[in-house]
């Protein structure tokens, strides 16, 4: 299982309607995603990161849980995926800086479900 594959399995865990198979579930939060908001947003987010949407890691800090949630520890998808060397938890805006400065020079790599330098 690689490491998306693993977080989707968390993702869906957490959504009371999340459908089974991948391409429907990437539909599904491609679709809910942009009217969605609070914690619904965040979970939808960290979905759409788990299919290469690095877009969204701005929405996952953004909406991130208050400390002690548990919800919360869906972001460390971000420091999963993404080679970032930080930590999403501690230092959640410099990840996100960190990620729009260099979003370019990494690509999605589907079969190894992470991003790599390109």
């Amino acid at each position: 299982m690689t490491p998306a594959q693993e977080w989707r399995a968390t993702v869906r865990q957490g959504m009371s309607q999340a459908p089974s198979g991948d391409d429907e579930l990437h539909a599904y939060l491609v679709r809910e995603f942009p009217a969605a908001s609070g914690i619904g947003r965040f979970v939808l987010a960290v979905g759409l990161l788990t299919f290469g949407h690095i877009e969204v890691v701005a929405d996952i800090v953004a909406g991130m849980p208050p400390v002690r949630h548990p919800a919360r520890i869906l972001a460390r998808a971000v420091d999963a995926l993404i080679p970032t060397g930080g930590d999403v938890l501690s230092d959640p805006h410099d990840v996100a800086a960190w990620v729009a400065e260099h979003a370019a020079e990494l690509a999605w790599n589907e079969q190894a479900g992470l991003f790599e330098p390109k």
